[in-house]
């Protein structure tokens, strides 16, 4: 390890408010984005907005090398006047940056379109909406890569009795690889074995049912694990009331073990997560969520949908198909990509665009792209070029042809009460391929 050095950062002209920091670094070992990140937690400024002023030279916060190049490699010493700015122009430079592509800048750049676009509607504003929703999916699963999670997840995952499983399952060829085979057993179990749905409890008081009375803002308990909200549920015949906190803290979540599709695509993403299985969630507009998973081919490789309340993998048209539902919007967020798989998941995807009125498409596709970019630009340099090469196939893939159909039967949906997907319109009942509930 390097000597400790306190190194003195000044604000920029730019920042009229900001003050000058003194932190702690090691100029051989911390890099520039660990720099940032300690800025950050000073400012509150994110570290995509923060750009280092060092004489004539400016350093971008989306340099490829910003999490492996080390203070020192970038000339940055203790005896250095060293400025941080929100902009890559200072009241004494000309130098020209590449542009910062944060949410905040997503946001600026939409305003400044809607007021210069004669042309754009008025539901335009909203974009900026749908995108801080993109933003909120993709820092959660950010959370994902916590090695203290993975080894919680790992306590409670029988990882010997699923390898034991799959390795059967591969040597009868139903599946083309062994980390196929061990997914689908890890998805068999998670739905049959670890986690349970949850419509409305039994009364705690005398068991008989209840119904949903109230939402309720979360109490400090219930909010300390990222609960959105409270479902207060009552009983009739003895009064006995009983909450169900929507958590949203996948730590809590392998712990309680129950809930709708919300709280069993975060548990079981983090679950495949830590085999190693390379994850992203995909959230559907219409009220779902499931897991995408990238497995190996014979060509490189492909993200393969999963549904842990369902047990069904590699059937996209399942919503459409075998639901009946009407999508508009699937978007998919990973740690490294954020993009609109909406494509993948039907079959006329120009009749589908008639529904998507939620977002400007110009803007919302720029946006996408600009949060996928960030969020790669935030991984190391071998890992951008890895996930560069696999986001330019996918866009190939689903700006394609598009989906073909499917002669299997694809079922309505099984998890939840059969009430409550028939409440959803999601039995498949429109549907005359869509088969029966079991």
């Amino acid at each position: 390890m390097g000597n400790p050095t306190a190194l003195n950062v000044l604000p920029d002209q730019s920042i009229p408010d900001g003050k000058p920091m003194t932190v702690e670094v090691e100029l051989d070992h911390t890099t520039l984005l660990d720099l940032r990140y300690q800025l950050f937690s000073l400012t509150d400024i994110p570290p995509e907005s923060i750009y280092l002023h060092l004489n004539d030279t400016v350093i971008h916060p989306h340099d490829e090398t910003d999490g492996s190049r080390s203070l020192l490699d970038a000339g940055i010493s203790e005896s250095t006047p060293l400025f941080y700015s929100k902009s890559c122009v200072t009241e004494s430079s000309n130098t020209q940056s590449k542009q910062s592509v944060s949410l905040e800048d997503v946001q600026r750049a939409l305003k400044q379109r809607l007021k210069i676009s004669p042309s754009v509607s008025p539901a335009d504003p909203a974009t900026t909406e749908f995108l801080a929703r993109v933003q909120k999916y993709r820092d959660a699963i950010l959370t994902y890569e916590d090695e203290t999670l993975h080894l919680k997840a790992l306590k409670v995952i029988p990882v010997g009795e699923l390898n034991i499983l799959a390795e059967e399952s591969f040597k009868k060829k139903e599946h083309p690889t062994i980390r196929h085979a061990l997914f689908k057993q890890l998805l068999h179990w998670f739905k049959h074995s670890f986690y349970k749905w949850f419509d409305k409890p039994g009364c705690w008081s005398c068991g008989k049912e209840t119904k949903l009375i109230d939402v309720l803002q979360p109490s400090p308990s219930e909010a300390e694990y990222k609960a959105s909200r409270t479902e207060l549920f009552g009983c009739a015949s003895c009064g006995a009331e009983s909450r169900f906190p929507r958590y949203n803290d996948v730590g809590k979540l392998l712990e309680t073990r129950k809930g709708r599709c919300g709280e069993w695509a975060q548990t079981f993403t983090l679950s495949a997560r830590a085999l190693g299985f390379r994850v992203r969630a995909v959230h559907d507009w219409t009220d779902h969520v499931w897991t995408e998973v990238y497995l190996p081919d014979d060509v490189s490789g492909r993200w393969i949908h999963a549904d842990s309340c369902e047990d069904i993998m590699d059937e996209p048209l399942l919503y459409e198909k075998g639901w009946g539902k009407k999508l508009n919007y699937c978007i998919a967020t990973g740690v490294d990509v954020v993009l609109d798989v909406t494509r993948k998941y039907t079959e006329d995807f120009e009749k589908l665009k008639e529904r998507r009125t939620l977002a400007d498409e110009g803007l919302l596709q720029s946006g996408l792209r600009a949060l996928h970019e960030e969020t790669v630009a935030r991984r190391g340099v071998l890992e951008q070029t890895a996930a560069k090469a696999r986001y330019a196939r996918e866009l190939a893939e689903l700006n394609g042809k598009g989906r073909t159909g499917t002669d299997v039967e694809l079922p309505g949906r099984q998890s939840g009460s059969a009430a409550w997907v028939e409440a959803r319109g999601e039995d498949g009942s429109g549907n005359k391929k869509g088969k029966e509930r079991h």
